[in-house]
Order: structure tokens, then sequence, then C-alpha cells
């Protein structure tokens, strides 16, 4: 929430509305709007280091931070954390802090081709490895196959040298029986066409005597008949038309000349197509005949082929060798198209080509111009920290190194003491000690980087002496008036030690139990 002023912030009343800054639900959303806050307020923005063993694969990735890693820029503890700066143990980190007090040229672009560099890298070395899997697999696999084949063929070539059965005989006979049953069996088509054709004739000679006999029957018995009357109307025939019936042999029913009855004629037809129905049906005998004849034939040529295909059969599988210099031979197929499929020969094993790309060659020479400035301003900067540090209370130091990777190697009666082993006291002695020389350090160098916030707990809770800690308030007062866009804000439970050194509406206390 705020307001205009810290009076009506302290004084705001439940009737007296505040502006609302964000607001979150649960730890993650909470977490995620005073990161996003803090960031836009103090003019920050997130940065991606690598790390060696991020992502899923283990392999490095790059790693994005926030504000709780800049936080340790920001907020010196009392010295219970091993880390110069900061809370948060990540590759680059600490040296990405530093960047925030003293901004060495080119560090935030040699950090990004960093992350750039060594991503491609891992890509490369991922895909090498790969190609190094996928070559030994193929060549593994190339080989397997290369000496199946090897001893099929070395197989087939002594089963092709055995001696085997002659069947060409065998062959030559099923041949000849396959063409003598073609042959029966066009005969046994025309026989059946015959037998049909002599067949139909026989029929048809039938029914010609049959419909002869029946028409002369029925003249017979219709020229014996005398009608009454007209079949059809019922009219009486009159004795004028039977007369002219006998008369002039007209119809006395229809008045039509009455056909001539001739019976020798008749009998002759009759005869004639006696004589042909004989003709028909031995001409159908024939060719019945004929017709079982083929059909015996034919059926002998089958079992004769049949035998014959047969005999060729048994002698082949008799032939052991013959069958299994068959099964070689496709085995042996088979494998040749596998080893074609898969190329004549294997492939180099790829490698990552030396020649340095442009990536490379900048990242290279922003690294020798960022090492270049570092060594340049660091060495100013370790004699300011010494000083500042035995001022604060840091007894025995001889010197400090600060490295680009935000290490600082302190010396203490001429031996080497890592940082982490210092006593919290000397360790945040030395870390406000650290974070002046840096801001005094960029201010010389006109840069403004910093988001002009320092935060420290208890200034004098680590065995700090009350001049140690005058001191050192006094050097903070000091350096605020050099950068009046840098605010310090520290609590002590030591009243006495701010008297004089601080203006009143610079202090807050309260009779309360708590402080705030």
């Amino acid at each position: 929430m705020t307001a205009d002023t810290v009076q009506a912030l302290l004084a705001a009343a439940d009737d007296n509305p505040l502006r609302l800054v964000a607001k979150g639900s649960g730890t993650d959303d909470v977490e995620r709007v005073i990161g996003s806050f803090f960031l836009d307020a103090l003019r920050m923005e997130r940065t991606s280091l690598w790390s060696a063993t991020g992502g899923a694969d283990g392999e490095g990735a790059p790693q994005v931070h926030g504000w709780p890693a800049y936080f340790g820029a920001c907020y010196l503890n009392a010295g219970g954390d091993e880390l110069l700066l900061g809370d948060v143990s990540a590759p680059g980190l600490p040296a990405k802090l530093l960047e925030l007090f003293v901004d060495i040229p080119y560090s935030s672009a040699h950090a990004q081709l960093s992350v750039a560099v060594k991503g491609r890298a891992k890509t490369t070395r991922q895909a090498q490895r790969r190609a190094e899997g996928d070559l030994h697999a193929r060549s593994a696999e190339r080989a397997q196959w290369q000496a199946q084949l090897d001893l099929l063929q070395q197989e087939i070539q002594e089963l092709s040298g055995a001696p085997e059965a002659d069947i060409a005989p065998l062959l030559q006979r099923t041949d000849q029986a396959a063409q003598e049953l073609h042959r029966l069996r066009m005969s046994l088509n025309d026989a059946a066409q015959s037998l049909a054709d002599t067949t139909a004739a026989r029929v048809g000679a039938e029914q010609a005597q049959l419909d002869a006999q029946e028409t002369w029957q029925a003249r017979r018995v219709l020229g014996r008949l005398n009608p009454s009357c007209c079949p059809r109307c019922e009219e009486p025939v009159g004795d004028e038309r039977r007369a002219a019936e006998r008369d002039r042999a007209t119809c006395a029913v229809c008045t039509r000349p009455l056909p001539e009855i001739a019976e020798d004629i008749a009998e002759a037809v009759l005869e004639q197509l006696t004589t042909d129905i004989a003709t028909a049906q031995e001409a159908e005998a024939a060719a019945a005949a004929h017709h079982l004849a083929i059909q015996a034939a034919a059926d002998a040529a089958v079992t004769a082929h049949q035998q014959a295909t047969e005999v060729v059969s048994s002698a082949l599988a008799a032939s052991p060798a013959h069958v299994r210099l068959r099964e070689l031979e496709l085995m042996a197929a088979e494998l040749k198209g596998r080893l074609a499929a898969t190329g004549t020969a294997p492939p180099a094993i790829p490698t990552v080509s030396a020649i340095p790309d442009v990536l490379s060659a900048v990242h290279q020479l922003v690294e020798a111009t960022v090492k270049a400035s570092a060594d340049y301003l660091f060495p100013t900067m370790d004699s300011e920290i010494v000083s500042l540090s035995s001022q604060f209370g840091v007894q025995h130091l001889n010197s400090v190194t600060l490295k680009r990777n935000g290490n600082v190697n302190p010396v203490k009666e001429g031996v080497k003491h890592p940082f982490k082993k210092l006593s919290r006291g000397d360790r945040l002695r030395m870390r406000v000690a650290t974070v002046i020389a840096l801001l005094r350090a960029g201010a010389a160098r006109h840069i403004d980087t910093h988001p002009g916030l320092l935060l420290i707990d208890s200034v004098a809770a680590e065995e700090m002496t009350a001049d140690a800690a005058r001191r050192l308030i006094g050097e903070l007062q000091t350096l605020t008036r050099e950068l009046p866009e840098l605010q310090v804000v520290f609590t002590t439970a030591q009243p006495e030690l701010v008297e004089g050194l601080l203006p009143e509406d610079h202090i807050i206390t309260s009779d309360s139990e708590h402080l705030f």
C-alpha cells in the first residue's frame, strides 16, 4: 500500500483508503508479485546465467535469476552466510552481483555470450554423442550382418559343388505329359461339341416326324367331321353349304377349298422322316462313343501328368541339398539387401569443427576485454577494502584480493584465510567495506548501476566495539552524502551508536517490544 507521505501511511485508519500496489494469493503468487515489484522499482532486469548441472538431462542449461538473487546485493546479512555477496550459491551469480556495484565494461555482454557459447557447445556435444552412438550401433549391426552373409555364402558354395541327381529326363517327361493332356482336353472339347450337335439333330428329326404324324392324323379326323354349326357364332350350317361341300369340295363352315388328301404322299413323307431319325441316332451314337473314348484318354493323361509331377517332386525331395541351397540363397539375398540399404561403408565419426566461428571469436575478444578492465580496476578496490575493513574492526588484515567471480581472499598476519573461515563479525565488516569500495569505484567512473538500496540488520551485533560501529555508521553516512541516490537502512539495539552521527529525521525509534 502507498500514501503521499510517511505520516499519512503510518496514520492511515481503516476508513482512509490507500493505493493498492499489488496483491497475490498463495506463496508462489506472492513471491512473483514481490519480485516483479522490486525489479521494477529498483530498475533491475532478470538475468540468465549458465548452470553446468542444470536442465532435465543434468548437462547444463540457462538459469534465470530475479529478485531473490539480487536481494543479496541489497541486504548485507549479519555474517551467517559464507558468500561475500548474496545468499544464493549459483554459478556466475556472485560475479553478476558485483556488476551491480561496479560495471566492468562489456560484462553483461560477456555473460550473454557465455550462455550462448556453452549452450551451443552442449548441443554440439549431445549431437556428436548421438551420432557416435548411432554409428557404433550401425557398425555393430552391419558387422553382424556381414559375418552372417559370409557364413551363408561359404555354405552355398559348398552345397553348389556337391553332386546332384539328374532330373532333366524327369522334367522332360513331365512336360510331354502336360502337352498330351492339353491336346486331349482340346479334342474332348471338340467331341463334346460334336455330340451336342448330333443330339440336337436327332431331337430335331424326331420332332419333325411327330409334327408330320400329328398333321396327317388331324387331317384324316377333320375330313370325317360333319359340322352342324359355326364353332364361333354357333350359326347353323345350311343345306346349300353342305351341298357345295359335296359338289365343289369347299368347307361348309368357312367356304374355303378343302385340302386334297394324298395318302401315298403322306406315307412317303413319314417314311423319309423315320429314315432321318435313324440316321441321326446312328450319328449320335458314334459321337457319344467318340466322346467316351476321348474322355477316357484325357483321364489317363491327367493321371500320367500327376504321376510325372510326383516323380519330379520325389526326386527333388530326395535331394536335401537342393532345398537347403534354396533356403540359403533367400537368406543371403535378404542380408545383401540390408547391407545395400544401410550404405556400402559406415561414415566417419562426426567431430566438432576446430575452426573458431564468429560467436566464439567474439566471446574470446570480450573475455579478454573484461579481464583487462578487471585487472585495472580491482587492485584499487583491494586497497580500499583493506583500509575500511581495518577501520571497522577487522584485525591483522594485511591484504585482500577481489576476484571477478565474487570471491575475496583475505591475508591476515601473512596467512591466507578463506572468507568462509572468518568470524561472523569479520565477514559482516568485510562485506560492508567491500560494498563501500565498489560503490565509490563505480561513482568515480560515473557509473550508476546499483539499485540504490542497502539493508544491514543489527549492525553492531557481531562482536563489534562501539568505536568500530560508530566508524562504520559514519562511513555509511559519508557514502550517502557522496551518493545522494543511495538509501541505507540499518538497525541496531544500541541507540547511542547513532547519537550525533545521523540527523534526527533519519532515526526511527519505538518504545514497543518490536521494532520494524
